[in-house]
């Protein structure tokens, strides 16, 4: 429902009227008062655009990590697409106009950082998850004199947080393909996985406490493939 409340240029009856000074009564939009509020509100609708986090981004930029190393404080800096009428941060206090924080409590263990905010409306959120998790080691090697973390740190060795994989090496003649891995990944003697479509068994010739290269000490298998000399091999797990 419409009404006018007459001109407010100073014309005559009939002219041109302010969208703000004629009502408006619509009892499904009880917040819109007259016709420029009613305007007003489609526009806003027509070119709304939802927020986003156009950038997220950390200090260190590097996420995963061996078990044991330790991030004495994280620099987190980020932009929206639009302003935004809150936000948060895990871990940290940042206010509505912040872009920038800090998390300097030192970490050690598996978090995710999540940036959450609002424009009033619509939410957006991006994140950041931090892991930690042991090595795989695998390579090509003689029999040594010990089976000790020496060993295990002369092979290559890859962030996993399971046996899962493919293991590759060239197996120098006399050498063979040892793989060493947390005995919470495979704790049977065998160590079963496929080389060129056939099930092949690396049999375990130790068991040790390892230190690694961070100084975390834990249970690690060491397997042993059974030939020596083997060229180029993929060992699929």
């Amino acid at each position: 429902e419409f009404k006018s409340l007459g001109s407010t240029t100073g014309g005559a009856l009939g002219g041109p009227v302010e969208a703000n000074s004629v009502l408006y009564s619509n009892t499904t939009l009880d917040t819109v008062a007259n016709v420029k509020d009613c305007l007003d509100t489609i526009i806003a609708k027509i070119y709304y655009v939802a927020p986003s986090v156009s950038s997220f981004t950390c200090n260190p930029s590097r996420t995963s990590y061996e078990i044991g190393e330790k991030v004495s404080s994280i620099t987190f800096n980020w932009t929206y697409n639009k302003p935004i009428a809150s936000q948060s941060l895990t871990g940290c206090t940042i206010g509505v106009d912040d872009r920038t924080a800090v998390y300097d409590v030192e970490l050690s263990s598996n978090k995710t950082f999540t940036l959450s905010a609002s424009d009033g409306t619509n939410n957006t959120s991006a994140s950041k998850s931090f892991t930690f998790s042991s090595k795989v080691h695998s390579g090509s090697a003689s029999i040594p004199d010990t089976y000790d973390s020496a060993f295990i740190l002369s092979l290559p060795g890859t962030l996993k947080g399971n046996k899962n994989g493919t293991y590759t090496a060239n197996v120098q003649n006399g050498q063979y393909f040892f793989i060493a891995l947390p005995s919470t990944y495979n704790n049977s003697d065998v160590l079963v996985g496929k080389v060129e479509g056939f099930t092949t068994e690396f049999g375990k010739v130790a068991t040790i406490q390892h230190v690694n290269a961070s100084g975390y000490e834990s249970s690690y298998n060491i397997y042993k493939s059974t030939n020596s000399s083997l060229g180029n091999i993929s060992f699929i797990v």
